[in-house]
């Protein structure tokens, strides 16, 4: 099935990539019930020949990140050493870019980037991109 959003950023975001070395990076996501929709978009987002032309998928699953809500709201324990942990273990990997399935993680979005090297695709940026191209009318 797929989700056309998600798979028209990651075309977007792919065809700056070498094709021969891309590799994607899913990850690092708080709980492993998220990983399903975003293998879906991945594996949705091109038309391919065969099984070779898939990308690589380094993903980094891990349940101990502390509830996002929590430290939003100013009770919890701040997620953001774990999630860098994760982009950098992702990185020394050979991952060249970073998708963030937890949308509450985004709150912490520029604080996890200004720590790692690897771009982020962020959610919030190709929702405003979806609705921008498919919804000119809404300013």
């Amino acid at each position: 099935m797929g989700h056309p959003i998600g798979q028209r950023a990651l075309d977007r975001h792919l065809v700056s990539l070498d094709r021969s070395s891309r590799r994607s990076l899913v990850g690092p996501t708080a709980l492993p019930k998220e990983l399903g929709n975003v293998m879906d978009v991945i594996v949705h987002a091109e038309p391919l020949g065969g099984d070779q032309e898939h990308l690589r998928v380094i993903i980094d699953s891990n349940p101990k990140v502390p509830d996002r809500t929590a430290a939003i709201i100013a009770e919890g324990e701040s997620p953001v050493p774990i999630l860098v942990a994760g982009c950098r273990a992702l990185q020394k990997a050979g991952a060249d870019f970073i998708i963030i399935p937890c949308v509450s993680a985004h709150f912490f979005l520029d604080e996890i980037q200004q720590q790692i090297a690897l771009p982020i695709l962020s959610i919030f940026d190709v929702v405003s991109e979806t609705i921008t191209c498919n919804h000119p009318q809404i300013k």
